[in-house]
């Protein structure tokens, strides 16, 4: 079994990413991949709860059932229940370090502090609860991090310190290390204490009836021009034939746009169906997206109305059937279809009681048309204004006043360089709805639009429908001006890496924070939500996306996105 020699001469620890085997199962293991997705998800239905139950009855060796039934209990808002679970599994398994971490989370979340470490066992070290010669790598991050996290409320820095060192050495790079580091600066004093916007808003999204008139059968099924159309419903994005697309494209546009719309709206017509199914399975939910590239395919700018009725669904139906991808679903689609509708998104985005992510996509076709037709420039930037002052001319309508909203349309501003809007900005500000932490302050921001453009913000579009599928075109996007942070240059400079790492981070808290780890009452949701708490050994599951989205402006404040400054 392979691991990581270096780390191994200085510290002593065998950690390897290859599957550990836990059990002598291997027939269960699409079902325990399967279960992970679905326990991973925000909401977990009760046939899942169901699911998971009876096959930890047959099957009680297999830990990580367990684990994920703990898990759905919580997301079922069952605490109570999960509790006692968490510690019947204990009982049974007392060596389990999924159900110890568990366990160190619950304390945590209660904030008593102490007990989480006894479950530990101090002096922190992994060898307390991982025995074996090989440790895999989300049992040695898991516990770190946990430990990282109990030392930082306690308020013991220094120990927080020298144990992010250990998982500084093990892999610099790893996106959790930047994050504690900085969680570590930001305990340290009180300076960026209130890191939400004086005046906060958030909008309520509240789903709203599509139009259009759909055809179905008496148990609610969609009715089709072409029988084709039902292929969709039984492919994911990763393995649709390429023929099954070519000859849903070769069939009659008119009939086959109304098609691909009706699928769209299905995922809003029987979104009460498919959210109470027992499991997800990419292959059964990923119709809606195969409609919008196959629309995007055809440049069906005549299906915007229909995709933006999908646009004015509630969170929760955002989060059910996109996640965190809906920038890397939507935003070209979008674009293809509504570069030339500016108006439509306009009066879209100015619509109350809309979830802001969705409203989002809309601000980014605005500012890739600013950016791709250097001959619509004005014509952006007058969008922007108008949007900007329709906000400022309702500062009481908290169905429009969105914080979130107007930090990443500002952010967008910036990619375009819309020095034009600075008044506009500055009156944001004023109003108190855009933090210092967004964006950085507004000097920054002001200074910021002054600058050259990044041709990294000019992301190019897919040539067809396959680039579209694969991300191919992302291949193609230019590199950053900014500096990246480069620590084999601070060795060649005879510097400590980690010690400058810190210094570092210590540095940007004068001016910029993290604000996804603005204080302990966030951390448990984040142990909640975390690939290294929700997995199991034998099951690596690498995380496809940051908790920051990837378009999003930099938490750090730089005012850049944060997949070309710290992501």
């Amino acid at each position: 079994m392979t691991f990581n020699k270096k780390f191994y001469e200085k510290y002593g620890l065998k950690i390897t990413k290859e599957p550990i085997k836990q059990h002598d199962h291997d027939h269960l293991l699409p079902t325990i991949e399967r279960l992970f997705k679905a326990t991973s998800h925000k909401t977990v239905t009760p046939k899942i709860l169901n699911e998971l139950g009876s096959l930890v009855q047959t099957y009680p060796d297999v830990l990580s059932l367990k684990n994920y039934l703990y898990l759905a209990y919580l997301k079922t808002k069952q605490e109570g229940k999960a509790y006692d679970y968490l510690n019947e599994t204990l009982r049974l398994h007392p060596d389990y370090f999924f159900a110890l971490s568990n366990l160190t989370a619950h304390y945590f979340s209660e904030k008593q502090y102490n007990r989480a470490a006894d479950v530990l066992k101090e002096p922190f070290d992994v060898r307390n609860l991982a025995k074996d010669e090989f440790i895999h790598e989300s049992v040695f991050m898991g516990y770190y991090k946990l430990a990282i996290k109990i030392e930082i409320e306690r308020g013991n820095s220094e120990e927080a310190e020298a144990l992010l060192r250990i998982l500084f050495d093990y892999d610099k790079n790893h996106e959790d290390v930047k994050k504690l580091g900085t969680q570590i600066t930001l305990n340290q004093g009180s300076l960026f204490s209130n890191m939400q916007a004086p005046n906060h808003k958030e909008v309520e999204s509240i789903s709203k009836p599509i139009s259009g008139q759909f055809l179905s059968d008496s148990e609610g099924n969609p009715i089709f021009n072409h029988q084709e159309i039902n292929q969709l419903y039984t492919y994911s994005l990763d393995n649709i034939p390429p023929e099954v697309i070519e000859s849903i494209l070769a069939l009659p546009r008119q009939t086959l746009i109304k098609d691909l719309e009706h699928v769209l709206c299905d995922s809003v017509l029987r979104f009460d169906y498919f959210y109470k199914q027992d499991n997800w399975a990419d292959e059964a939910h990923s119709f809606t997206i195969h409609a919008l590239y196959l629309l995007t395919e055809l440049r069906a700018d005549e299906s915007l109305p229909c995709l933006l009725d999908i646009f004015r669904q509630s969170t929760d139906f955002r989060e059910f059937w996109f996640s965190d991808f809906i920038e890397e679903y939507f935003n070209e689609p979008l674009y293809f279809l509504g570069e030339k509708q500016l108006d439509l998104l306009k009066t879209f985005v100015l619509e109350e009681n809309l979830d802001e992510w969705f409203r989002l996509v809309a601000v980014d076709v605005v500012a890739q048309v600013a950016l791709k037709q250097p001959e619509r420039r004005s014509e952006a930037i007058e969008w922007f204004r108008v949007v900007i002052q329709y906000h400022l001319d309702n500062p009481e309508n908290d169905n429009i006043i969105d914080s979130v909203f107007l930090a990443i349309l500002v952010n967008e501003i910036i990619n375009c360089r819309g020095i034009e809007l600075k008044e506009e900005i500055k009156q944001l500000y004023a109003h108190g709805w855009i933090s210092n932490f967004d964006n950085g302050k507004l000097p920054d921001v002001l200074a910021e639009l002054e600058k050259p453009f990044d041709p990294y913000d000019n992301k190019p579009l897919p040539n067809d429908i396959f680039e579209l599928y694969n991300k191919k075109h992302e291949e193609r996007r230019p590199e950053s001006n900014g500096k990246e942070y480069d620590l084999e240059e601070l060795k060649h400079k005879g510097n400590d890496p980690f010690e400058q790492f810190m210094r570092d981070l210590r540095m940007e808290k004068i001016t910029k924070a993290l604000s996804n780890f603005s204080g302990a009452d966030d951390d448990f949701d984040d142990f909640d939500d975390d690939d290294d708490y929700d997995r199991t050994p034998q099951l690596p599951v690498k995380r496809e996306e940051p908790k920051v989205g990837r378009n999003d402006p930099c938490p750090c404040g730089s005012g850049k996105k944060y997949k070309k400054c710290h992501g």
